[in-house]
């Protein structure tokens, strides 16, 4: 190629060439000469930079460009290229992991992961090779190892690595730095105040004369900056003051600048500087340009206010001629973005801002009714013309009702109704004057007028006479409800009605009215008149007494009272006379009675019964009118379904998809495996969420009409029992979680019982109690203190109309994670009660967009997607949220994320209010291996006999209600077959019970079921409970045969084992039984299942997963696999066992396969099909006329971004005509509960499984 040719190419070109192998060497090194020219000493070296990177990019969705990295033909400094421009940060850490030339990783940690934080990823990260690691340390450069050793990411013992090494370095770099500039890099670039404690230890003068520290900068900052070390500036700051005014007052010139343009500098400062600098900032503000003037002006800017003012005033003018000359539009901007004083509008606004309608103040309020910046300057500086407005309403017209045309009140009813509601509170006392006038009578004439409710005006003149008639403020909002949703009537009568409900049925009247605006819509308010004008309120309050006692359950706070009380309301009039029946005889209601009501309340049932028995035949022939068609055998399955759901049951799908589906239920039991109550009452969800998806995907429609039919007829069985619970199905729902979240918090209660618990260093700077959480199995719910919150009502756990609810944040050992990652002020909260908890979300919810006017039910149930509260707190990406009443909860403390220093709120708090601090480990992180010293509560007790008839339910149900398979092509038979999951007990239960609703009993795992991963004892449970046959692989050998046979033991593996076999010690017997693989036949074809198709109780080093791996592709894979039970393998077996007596035990693999041989002794080749695990990846591989299929891991091994977080097992359907069919199938699993079970686990090794999952 020659010079020229190579000149004009573009960077992407010439990147193509390098990597192209049919390009001459020496044209290549021509090639690279240009690429780097471009991309050093090139003027658009930055633009091709982005090319190549982008280059990358799109070569990655074609070929896999590591496969460059090992190739010989590739030249290394293409492939050096290739790494800095074709991989981010992370995946270059991943290749320190893979097999490429050591040199190229050389070249990684030398020259592309240098930054401070990459130096302590690689370090933390036990999958990279420690002599990588060794070199990372050494390649630390010596101004960089402060920041290194600081980094917020490093941990004790990344530390402790550094120094073994660099320990001289960092001193001797330590003392060249002064220090001034070590606190300034600790006060603003680190946040830590350990950072300081760890300084001191090898420089303890550091903090000796904290004056030399403190220089104009160092003060800029200290107001400037938003996050900063508080604790230290604190520490800087005390006693120096002296030092820090002598700064101030010697502020000169340019210097005055930089400190007036620190936002947040405090005033005393700012007038001081502004003093004394008085001459130059003015010749310095005149010498700027207009534009640069705005520009300063700017709301967002960091100029402190006074310097504004003064900016303003030097250049009035220049503004006033500026915003004179600009459009309406650019005036209205400028107002928005920009300070401004009253000289400069009061000199602007008359030429911009017309006292007109059309085009003037009016058009300009409706135009820009969505910016309140703008409306509100209106009105500030166009009071007058708005005031002449309301001084030419004709009153009398509007009092009186006359219904004449008034033009002036027509403009003002013109605006939306937000400005209306800011003028007449801006004019409130001269309006107020005007009525004052009228006659009372008059008054109470227009506040009952029907018309009078239409109006904003209107409205807020009804609440000024209310205020003439001295109601209270409280009582104009119920006036206003009552106005708004109720006939016609004297309002204060109606009010006194009211009054007087509320005192005989003893409920507070101002709960009602607080949590009942969800159905104020519906007639409430209305009903409640009609009760008491009706004279019917004795009755009424003899039913309500009975239907709390006797009906409903949620009676224990005043939100669920009153929701209870309003069903009631509803319901009085319509079912009177059966509700007085019920009453007057004190009947005890059985389940069918409360199921009948049920659907009676809820407008599943018409008419009006005058009994119970009326009520049950109602029930009966309502239902029996489906009969005909249900019996019908003409009636389509899919038509049976529709009937039941839709017309016969209550039932609302989303209560159940908000839950997940049962495998999420099922670690919601291993979370609280001691809790009893918890585990019966998710039992019985289960239970009906089993009987709802087996009747909505049943295809024996026999079976589906007689339990149909069964439930018409009301027949007492265990069955219909659970069908009628379905209706209490979303109260049941609450109440687990409830309780889940009552029995897993950690009280401080029990905190105080704790040796060692106490922070006692923050107990001696702040006084009152510091709990220490940073490393205990905590669990609280967290709530950041909001700018429109009262901390007072907070403390008092009081509510209000404005504030029924408070949302959560779970936070515990697991994780923590808020909603914005920098508050002012986290309240710890350690007790929730009953009926509080409404309900909870993986992710934020939006509740305050949820709620009606920030008072009523929540209606947040499509927004959410409901777990227990370890799950919750575990989450990474979005802040989970947990909704409940405000009412009663007090907060317990005051959380300090990762140790911060208390800013003063928080202090304050913490004395005013005794809360103690509660110091928790670093936000968005879980705690490693945390110390179990808290435990969750049992529950109640629960009968051991209402479980098993949960159990025999479901089986029941399982048996009848199947899903038959047989059809032209397949025979029925079924068999899934899954492998690795490796102790993790959440992909393994999302596959058992997607195999359990598939109606498949013939199961089977490839074997490594006990190790890695943190649940082995569960997994095993599992294993039993579905009765999965289980074939033996190498993580059951190491139980059964300990860790000697293998030669690649080490003392993590044995940490590992002990830590295991301390588990699964009831289990080990039953491992012995499993085999090394099954013969099956199915289609009459022979298959074979095992671990692997070598033998891997010894025969892993010529033959292993990696040699198998490296091989796929080449058409040699598989014959490794020959060697299993050849006349070789044979002779090694027995010369090995001769060799070292049977009872050595590196003996024992060798002798379990001959005592137990792999496929009973036959060649692989002996069979159709072998299915295996181990490698933990899909391949799929022959060997003769043999199919070898590899199964990727239960919840591991998948490349496919799409399918990471899904658990994979396989399904063999027999066809009728020979042979088999498989189904690959790919379900959900709760990945991040799975994470957090790992992080908080005490297993001694995390890495291997965590690297497999990654």
């Amino acid at each position: 190629m020659n010079k020229k040719d190579i000149k004009n190419r573009n960077i992407e070109e010439l990147m193509s060439l390098l990597l192209d192998k049919g390009i001459l060497e020496k044209d290549k090194l021509k090639i690279n000469r240009m690429v780097y020219r471009k991309l050093n000493n090139d003027s658009n070296r930055t633009n091709n930079w982005d090319s190549l990177r982008k280059y990358f990019r799109n070569l990655k969705e074609d070929v896999n460009i590591e496969s460059y990295l090992s190739d010989k033909d590739t030249p290394k400094y293409a492939k050096k290229y290739i790494l800095e421009y074709g991989f981010n940060d992370e995946e270059l850490r991943t290749l320190l992991k893979k097999s490429i030339d050591y040199d190229l990783k050389e070249y990684i940690v030398k020259d592309l992961l240098n930054a401070s934080y990459e130096v302590v990823r690689i370090l933390k990260d036990d999958m990279i090779d420690d002599s990588l690691r060794k070199l990372c340390v050494k390649g630390i450069k010596n101004y960089k190892i402060i920041n290194v050793l600081l980094n917020d990411e490093i941990d004790d013992q990344c530390r402790e690595y550094i120094l073994a090494t660099e320990k001289r370095r960092f001193i001797k770099e330590l003392y060249r730095t002064s220090n001034a500039d070590l606190v300034y890099t600790l006060s603003f670039d680190y946040y830590n105040y350990d950072n300081v404690s760890f300084i001191e230890k090898y420089k303890p003068n550091l903090l000796k004369n904290t004056s030399s520290c403190i220089t104009n900068k160092y003060i800029r900052n200290v107001y400037d900056r938003t996050f900063k070390n508080e604790a230290l500036i604190s520490t800087m700051l005390e006693g120096n003051e002296q030092k820090i005014n002598k700064i101030i007052n010697d502020v000169r010139k340019e210097e005055s600048i930089r400190f007036l343009e620190v936002k947040n500098l405090p005033q005393e400062y700012v007038k001081n500087i502004i003093n004394n600098n008085i001459k130059y900032l003015k010749e310095y503000i005149n010498k700027l340009s207009i534009d640069k003037v705005i520009e300063k002006l700017h709301n967002y800017s960091d100029l402190c206010f006074e310097y504004k003012e003064l900016i303003v005033t030097y250049r009035l003018d220049d503004l006033i001629n500026k915003l004179n000359n600009g459009s309406v539009n650019k005036y209205f901007e400028y107002i928005s973005l920009y300070y401004y004083t009253d000289e400069l509008i009061i000199n602007t606004i008359d030429k911009k801002i017309f006292d007109d309608i059309s085009d003037g103040v009016i058009d300009l309020l409706n135009n820009n009714h969505y910016n309140n910046d703008i409306i509100n300057f209106i009105l500030k500086y166009k009071s007058e013309y708005i005031k002449n407005i309301l001084v030419n309403i004709d009153f009398d017209n509007l009092i009186y009702n006359k219904n004449k045309t008034d033009k002036y009140f027509d403009i003002i009813n013109s605006l939306p109704k937000n400005i209306q509601n800011k003028i007449y509170k801006r004019n409130s006392i001269y309006i107020r004057e005007v009525l004052s006038k009228y006659d009372k009578n008059v008054l109470k004439e227009f506040l009952n007028s029907d018309d009078n409710n239409k109006n904003t005006f209107v409205m807020n003149m009804q609440n000024t006479i209310l205020k003439i008639f001295n109601v209270s403020s409280e009582k104009i909002n119920y006036c206003k409800t009552i106005i708004k949703y109720c006939e016609k009537g004297n309002i204060l009568e109606l009010l006194k009605s009211m009054e007087v409900f509320f005192d005989r049925v003893d409920v507070d009247i101002n709960s009602f009215f607080q949590y009942s605006s969800y159905d104020f819509g519906n007639g409430l308010i209305s009903n409640i008149i009609s009760i008491v004008n009706d004279e019917e309120i004795n009755n009424f309050v003899r039913i309500k007494s009975y239907m709390f006692n006797n009906y409903f359950d949620n009676t224990l706070n005043n939100a669920s009272v009153i929701i209870n009380l309003n069903l009631m309301i509803k319901n009085y009039n319509l079912y009177k006379d059966l509700l007085l029946s019920m009453c007057n005889n004190d009947i005890i209601l059985s389940d069918i009675d409360r199921s009948n009501l049920s659907l009676l309340f809820n407008g599943k049932i018409n008419g009006t019964p005058l009994t119970l028995y009326d009520l049950n035949e109602i029930r009966k022939k309502e239902f029996n009118k489906y009969r005909v068609e249900i019996l019908d055998k003409n009636t389509y399955i899919n038509r049976i379904k529709d009937i039941f759901f839709n017309n016969i049951i209550t039932y609302n799908s989303d209560y159940f998809d908000n839950i997940g589906n049962i495998s999420l239920l099922k670690i919601l039991q291993k979370d609280n495996i001691d809790n009893k109550e918890i585990f019966y009452l998710t039992e019985e969800i289960i239970t009906s969420m089993d009987i709802i998806n087996k009747l909505a995907t049943t295809n024996d429609r026999d079976e589906l009409v007689k339990i149909i039919i069964s439930y018409i007829d009301g027949e007492d069985t265990p069955v219909n029992r659970m069908i009628n619970d379905i209706i209490d199905i979303k109260s049941k729902i609450r109440r687990l979680y409830e309780l889940d979240s009552m029995y897993n918090l950690t009280t401080l209660e029990s905190a105080r019982k704790v040796p060692g618990i106490y922070n006692k260093e923050y107990m001696e700077l702040y006084g009152g109690e510091v709990f220490d959480f940073s490393d205990k199995n905590y669990v609280l719910y967290a709530h950041v203190v909001s700018s429109r919150e009262n901390i007072e009502d907070l403390v008092n756990g009081y509510s209000s109309g404005n504030s029924n609810f408070i949302s959560f944040s779970p936070i515990s050992y697991r994780g923590q994670k808020y909603y914005y990652d920098y508050c002012d002020c986290i309240l710890a909260y350690d007790t929730i009660y009953d009926n509080s908890f409404i309900c909870s979300s993986l992710s934020n919810m939006g509740s305050n967009h949820c709620m009606v006017e920030k008072n009523s039910a929540v209606v947040a149930d499509k927004y959410r997607n409901q777990r227990g509260i370890l799950e919750t707190s575990s989450v990474k990406k979005q802040n989970a949220e947990t909704l409940l009443y405000r009412e009663g909860l007090k907060p317990c403390g005051i959380i300090l994320a990762n140790g911060k220093r208390p800013n003063s709120d928080e202090i304050m708090y913490h004395k005013r209010y005794n809360l103690p601090f509660i110091i928790t480990q670093k936000k968005e992180t879980a705690i490693d291996n945390p110390k179990r010293v808290f435990t969750s509560g049992n529950g109640k007790y629960v009968s051991d006999n209402r479980v098993k008839e949960l159990d025999s339910i479901k089986k029941y149900i399982d048996s009848k209600l199947t899903i038959k398979k047989e059809n032209d092509i397949y025979t029925g038979r079924e068999m899934a077959i899954f492998t690795d999951t490796h102790a993790m007990y959440e992909p393994t239960i999302a596959i058992l019970e997607d195999i359990r609703f598939r109606g498949i009993s013939e199961i089977y795992s490839l074997g490594d079921n006990t190790s890695l991963g943190p649940n082995p004892r569960e997994v095993l449970d599992l294993m039993d409970k579905y009765n999965v046959n289980q074939i033996m692989g190498n993580s059951e050998y190491y139980l059964t045969l300990g860790g000697s046979p293998f030669n690649y033991w080490s003392e993590e593996r044995e940490r590992s084992l002990d830590w295991t076999n301390d588990r699964v010690q009831g289990y080990i017997n039953n491992l012995k039984l499993y085999k090394p693989s099954l013969d099956l036949l199915l289609g009459g074809k022979k298959i074979a299942l095992c671990h692997f198709g070598n033998d891997i109780r010894w025969d892993f080093v010529k033959h292993n997963t990696w040699i198998y791996q490296d091989n796929i592709g080449n058409g040699k894979s598989a014959e490794q696999f020959m060697f299993t039970n050849s006349d070789e393998y044979n002779k090694e077996v027995e010369y090995m066992i001769n060799k070292y007596g049977v009872d050595n035990p590196k003996v024992q693999g060798y002798l379990s396969s001959r005592n137990t041989p792999m496929f009973d002794g036959k060649l692989i080749t002996s069979y159709d099909d072998v299915f295996q695990g181990h490698v933990h990846f899909e391949l799929e591989d022959r060997l003769n006329n043999t199919n070898i299929h590899t199964l990727r891991g239960a919840g591991m091994g998948e490349y496919e971004d799409n399918k990471k977080s899904l658990a994979y097992y396989i399904i063999l359907k027999e066809k009728k005509k020979g042979g088999f069919d498989i189904e690959k199938v790919y379900v959900p699993f709760n990945k991040n509960s799975l994470l957090s079970s790992i992080y908080s686990s005490d297993m001694p090794t995390k890495t291997k499984i965590l690297g497999y999952l990654k």
